[in-house]
């Protein structure tokens, strides 16, 4: 059954959609990806899927949407269709996706192990013919009132967060380039929310009609968008000022890589040995929390770009001086690609080709770590060997 079994991978997040890629290679089954609902549509006209495994947050068409045409379509409505959301978790959401017809709702993260036991229990039930989808709700009314208010509860969070980040935001002229990838993301999820719930009004206005609670909801969408753009405007302006603030603080830096590790540990298939040598008791540093970013970033990449069947990676902590300060110097050797002479520098600019992988991850890498007077930089695993791995150094400043 593995081998017939075909399934569509919905996510707009590349990283989450490169684990599940990884994962179901790894177990033998065939799979294609989309990155939205739209895609995953054009994708299931033109190849046989017996399962679909989708976000819920997404550009363009949102995974209710998918879900709910999925199941009313005649030729799709007999395919698994399984949410993998790290977004929509509240139990409101999980009722919404079962209304709308999916056969089960997972949250993110879960562990491979039971993800793959999951899977292999709804692929039973396909095979015995007994898998059965939720009982949907009454009406189209009702679902359509239920989604508004989940779209709406999300949209009031999302604009609280960047509300309460407006004040991180007023004095960040000097960090510009390293937030406006970042904050783009956020603007894009509030603003996609809003079309999704749009799409979702114009899809249902010939099959019901509005009542005065309908038009309201519809209303308060209106006010979260004039929310919203008042939000854009404030820190445009705010850019503009010529200060900077980075939160400094006391950091134990060898919990968070243990925690860093059983995170890469439990997000992977392949095997990995990771060896970390602890040469130092002083491992509180003066950091940013975002430090964690950076330590996440160095192990993925030491995992992706690594074609060996056992990814090896060593850790080294220790204590060390440079200009008569004290730093903890931490490690990461890996046995994967490595990099070349020319591009050991140019890897932390935004100039390095997008070719390659890497992408913006070590660029705010490099920028985390100028925020707190520290140091990144890569070497040879082995000198003069760049195709026997890498050696990532930090240099991170200790405390007194």
């Amino acid at each position: 059954m593995k081998k017939a079994l075909k399934i569509l991978l919905v996510d707009d997040n590349t990283d989450h959609l490169y684990l599940l890629e990884n994962m179901l290679k790894q177990l033998g089954f065939q799979y294609a990806s989309a990155k939205n609902g739209k895609e995953a549509l054009d994708k299931l006209k033109k190849d046989d899927f017996q399962m679909i495994i989708s976000d819920i947050l997404m550009p363009i068409m949102d995974g209710y949407k998918l879900c709910q045409i999925v199941k009313n379509e005649e030729e799709f409505k007999d395919i698994i269709f399984i949410f993998y959301t790290a977004t929509y978790t509240s139990e409101k959401d999980e009722n919404l996706a079962y209304a709308m017809g999916a056969d089960k709702f997972i949250r993110k993260p879960t562990d491979p192990d039971t993800f793959l036991e999951i899977m292999n229990d709804l692929i039973e039930n396909m095979t015995s013919s007994s898998i059965t989808s939720a009982t949907p709700l009454e009406s189209e009314k009702e679902i359509l009132k239920l989604y508004n208010q989940q779209l709406v509860e999300k949209l009031e969070k999302k604009v609280q967060e960047l509300e309460k980040s407006e004040t991180n935001y007023r004095e960040a002229y000097n960090r510009a380039e390293l937030y406006k990838d970042l904050f783009s993301h956020d603007i894009s999820n509030i603003f996609q929310v809003i079309l999704s719930a749009i799409q979702f009004v114009d899809l249902s206005l010939g099959k019901i009609d509005l009542d005065e609670e309908i038009d309201e909801m519809i209303q308060i969408i209106i006010h979260e968008v004039e929310r919203g753009s008042n939000l854009v405007s404030n820190i445009r302006q705010i850019s503009q000022m010529d200060r900077e603030v980075f939160k400094v603080e006391t950091l134990d830096a060898w919990e968070i890589l243990k925690e860093r590790i059983e995170i890469l540990k439990n997000s992977f298939l392949k095997p990995i040995n990771i060896e970390t040598q602890l040469e130092t008791r002083h491992t509180k540093v003066k950091a940013n929390a975002l430090i964690r970013y950076t330590f996440t970033n160095i192990l993925v990449n030491a995992v992706r770009h690594n074609e060996n069947e056992i990814i090896e990676i060593i850790i080294k902590v220790s204590l060390v001086q440079k200009e008569g300060k004290d730093y903890l110097k931490v490690e990461f050797l890996d046995n994967g690609q490595g990099i070349e002479d020319f591009r050991k520098e140019l890897i932390f600019s935004r100039e390095d080709s997008p070719s390659s992988g890497i992408g913006l991850g070590l660029f705010l890498a490099k920028r985390i770590m100028d925020e707190i007077n520290g140091y990144i930089w890569v070497e040879d695993r082995v000198k003069g060997d760049p195709s026997k791995g890498s050696n990532f150094i930090l240099l991170i400043p200790a405390t007194d």
